[in-house]
């Protein structure tokens, strides 16, 4: 979290909490609205340690200085806005129910304009969660995987969201149901490089390239860590409310998946482990 709170600050981006609404401010340059490289690497790393998620619904709002004539500002922060919605909507952040300019920010003419106000305000205006739902279990046969809908965490950490309770309380109720039900909680997280950004032009020396792979090295174990901590908290869920814990296994498989949901592996899945008679022998981590 150091990297991002470093990157932040280089960015000139803002993050600011108003009682149950966060707001997320990403400034640009006087007369622009197309997102440049720099701001979509912020944006990227925002979502990427669940400061933007996509089960949140949001409010875009443009906002342009006093440089230019009042029509102008109005449809450069319009066009600062739709960029916004339309790049965030690349991330899988579809919640999106308003996006809006609003002009220029009423401020005494200036000639060199007032940097604060050349944004984009993105606003977290609530959840939006959808109604839980799992798999008739009794239909499932060992090795069946299925993804745990609606479950949230803390970003970064471990730490349940009172939305995931619905989840797990269903699952709950379906494990005391079959009780011949066995599972393997497996924990996603979703992670890349940051290198993935480096010129490739630019020639590292070795203390650099060294310092990238160290950098990789605690980031993949970081990974695995928060993965399996988070698989961990729903077996712990189980076992506090009555499942055995014979009945249950935890782990942490990291970025694995991330192929198949390419826009969030943030994700909980269970395998079936075995279910009547039917059983498979799992020594896989």
């Amino acid at each position: 979290m150091n990297y991002l709170v470093t990157l932040l600050l280089y960015l000139s981006v803002s993050i600011t909490t108003y009682a149950q609404q966060n707001t997320i401010s990403i400034y640009y340059t006087s007369g622009k609205y197309k997102l440049t490289s720099t701001q979509k690497k912020t944006i990227d790393s925002l979502a990427y340690h669940d400061l933007l998620v996509s089960s949140n619904q949001y409010i875009i709002i443009g906002y342009a200085d006093v440089v230019g004539t009042e029509q102008s500002n109005l449809k450069l922060s319009e066009r600062r806005a739709e960029e916004m919605a339309q790049y965030l909507s690349t991330l899988g952040i579809k919640h999106i129910e308003t996006v809006i300019g609003k002009g220029e920010v009423d401020k005494p003419v200036n000639t060199k304009g007032y940097p604060t106000d050349r944004r984009v305000d993105i606003v977290s205006s609530k959840k939006a969660i959808a109604k839980s739902s799992l798999p008739d279990i009794t239909k499932l046969k060992p090795n069946d995987v299925f993804d745990l809908e609606n479950m949230y965490f803390v970003g970064g950490k471990p730490i349940l969201l009172k939305e995931s309770i619905p989840t797990l309380k269903q699952l709950l109720a379906v494990l005391k149901a079959n009780p011949s039900v066995s599972i393997k909680i497996e924990g996603h997280v979703h992670c890349y490089s940051f290198n993935k950004w480096r010129n490739p032009n630019v020639r590292l020396t070795r203390e650099q390239v060294r310092q990238q792979r160290q950098n990789a090295i605690k980031e993949r174990r970081w990974h695995y860590e928060l993965s399996t901590a988070r698989a961990k908290t729903v077996y712990q869920y189980l076992a506090d409310n009555g499942i055995d814990s014979n009945r249950l296994k935890y782990v942490g498989l990291s970025c694995k998946g991330i192929e198949t949901h390419p826009k969030n592996n943030r994700r909980v899945a269970i395998r079936i482990l075995s279910i009547g008679d039917a059983t498979i022998s799992d020594n896989r981590e």
